[in-house]
C-alpha cells in the first residue's frame, strides 16, 4: 500500500487551550509555526459571548508536536478579538491585527505584539479614530522596520492603508480608498523591489468588480494597474499577490457568490513590464479540478510552479471541499495534488498554503476529529 503524502498535524478542539476555526495564514521560523483561530471556547454554533470565543494565537512544531496557545484574545479596551489575519514575524517577536476590539469594538481592532514564547503581548495601536481605518482583517507584513497593511473598512467605509513604524511608534494612514479605486481591501500588501507595494482590492473600480493597485511605501503615488472585468476574466480577487522578484504578479478571483458552477474563479498573472493581465486557469470544478480559491499562489523555489488551495462551494450547497493544485506558471499542466474529503480529513482550506521544503502546510476552516478545523501538510 502507497504511503499517503497527506497527513493531519493537529486537530483544533474548540475548547479554551485550543480555539477553533482558523481563518488566518500561518507562518514559519526555525522549525516552528505560528497561527491564529477565528474563535475558542464553546461550540460554533453558540453565540459568542466576552470572555469566551474571541479567538487565539497559537504555535505548533512543524512535525505537529507541542501545540500551545500563546494568547487567549478576550476583547475590551485593551485587547482585541476574532484575529482573521496571519502574523509577521522578526527575532522573537510577532506582530499581528484583530478585526474587532479596543476602544472601538466592532469599529476599530488592534495592532499587537507578543514574544514567540507568548509573553509581552501589547496592544501597539487600537484603531477606528480619525483617520486610522478599521476592521484590520489582513496580515501586516514587516518591511523596512515598519508594519504596513490594510483596514477593511475606514473614513468613508471603504478601507484604508496604513503604515506603523515600529522604530518611532508612529501610525500613519497611507490612503483611504474610494468606490471609484476599489474597497474592502483584503489580503497582505507584497513589495514590488520597487519601492511600490502590490495589493488587491475585493470590490470597486470600474466595473465594481474589484481592482489590482500599487503605492510607494510613503504612501505616494497610488495608481490602479487593472480592473476587474467578470466572465471568464475573474472577478472579486481574493488575498494577496505572489511576485517573481522579477517583474510578475500572481493571483485569484473568487468568482461569483454561492454554488455557481459556470464562475468558480481564476488564477491570474499580471506583468509589471508590459503591464499585460492574463488569465492562466478558470476553475471548471469536476473530478480533476475544483473552484473558489479563497487564497494565493505560492511559487516553487526554481520559480517553474504555482502552488495553492481552492475553498470549495460545500458551505454553499455544493459538493467540494476543496483541493490542493499546481500547475506551471504559464497555465499549462494544472494537477489537483489533493482532494479534501471533509470530517476526519478535513474541510474547507483557508487562505494560502506555505511552501516549507518539499512540502505544503496549511489550515482548513472545518473538519478534523471535532470539525472545528485542522492543520494539514501534504509532502510534493
Amino acid at each position: 500500500m502507497p504511503i499517503s503524502r497527506f497527513s493531519i498535524l493537529h486537530h483544533f478542539v474548540g475548547q479554551p487551550g485550543s480555539g477553533r476555526v482558523p481563518y488566518g495564514v500561518l507562518a514559519y521560523s526555525n522549525g516552528v509555526l505560528y497561527g491564529t483561530t477565528t474563535y475558542g471556547g464553546p461550540p460554533y454554533k453558540s453565540k459568542p459571548k466576552n470572555p469566551d470565543n474571541k479567538g487565539n494565537l497559537f504555535k505548533v512544531n512543524l512535525n505537529g508536536k507541542g501545540f500551545r496557545v500563546l494568547h487567549e484574545f478576550f476583547g475590551g479596551i485593551n485587547d482585541g478579538w476574532k484575529p482573521w489575519s496571519g502574523l509577521a514575524i522578526s527575532g522573537d517577536s510577532l506582530y499581528g491585527s484583530t478585526l474587532y476590539g479596543g476602544p472601538h469594538g466592532e469599529l476599530g481592532g488592534v495592532l499587537y505584539e507578543v514574544k514567540t514564547d507568548g509573553s509581552g503581548f501589547r496592544v501597539l495601536r487600537a484603531l477606528g479614530g480619525p483617520g486610522d481605518g478599521y476592521g484590520p482583517s489582513t496580515s501586516p507584513i514587516l518591511y523596512e522596520n515598519s508594519l504596513y497593511g490594510l483596514t477593511r473598512w475606514g473614513d468613508r467605509s471603504t478601507g484604508t492603508i496604513y503604515r506603523y513604524d515600529l522604530l518611532q511608534g508612529v501610525y500613519r494612514q497611507l490612503y483611504c480608498f474610494g468606490a471609484d479605486d476599489g474597497y474592502e481591501p483584503l489580503g497582505a500588501l507584497t513589495p514590488g523591489g520597487d519601492s511600490f507595494l502590490y495589493g488587491l482590492a475585493w470590490h470597486g473600480g470600474l466595473h465594481d468588480l474589484g481592482v489590482i493597485f500599487r503605492l510607494k511605501t510613503d504612501g505616494s503615488e497610488f495608481e490602479l494597474l487593472h480592473h476587474f472585468t467578470g466572465g471568464d476574466q475573474g472577478k472579486f480577487p481574493y488575498d494577496t499577490l505572489a511576485f517573481d522578484g522579477e517583474h510578475t504578479l500572481y493571483g485569484t478571483t473568487l468568482g461569483a457568490y454561492g454554488d455557481d458552477p459556470s464562475d468558480l474563479g481564476t488564477i491570474f498573472t499580471y506583468d509589471l513590464s508590459g503591464n499585460r493581465y492574463t488569465v492562466l486557469h478558470k476553475f471548471a470544478g469536476g473530478s480533476r479540478d475544483s473552484g473558489k480559491p479563497n487564497g494565493s499562489v505560492v511559487l516553487s523555489a526554481d520559480g517553474r510552479r504555482l502552488y495553492g488551495s481552492t475553498h470549495g462551494d460545500q458551505v454553499w450547497g455544493g459538493k467540494e471541499y476543496g483541493c490542493l493544485y499546481q500547475m506551471n506558471i504559464d497555465g499549462s499542466e494544472f494537477d489537483m495534488l489533493h482532494e479534501f474529503k471533509g470530517k476526519l480529513w478535513g474541510d474547507t482550506p483557508m487562505r494560502t498554503p506555505l511552501l516549507i521544503g518539499d512540502q505544503l502546510v496549511g489550515m482548513t476552516a472545518y473538519g478534523g476529529k471535532y470539525n472545528y478545523g485542522c492543520i494539514y501538510q501534504f509532502q510534493l
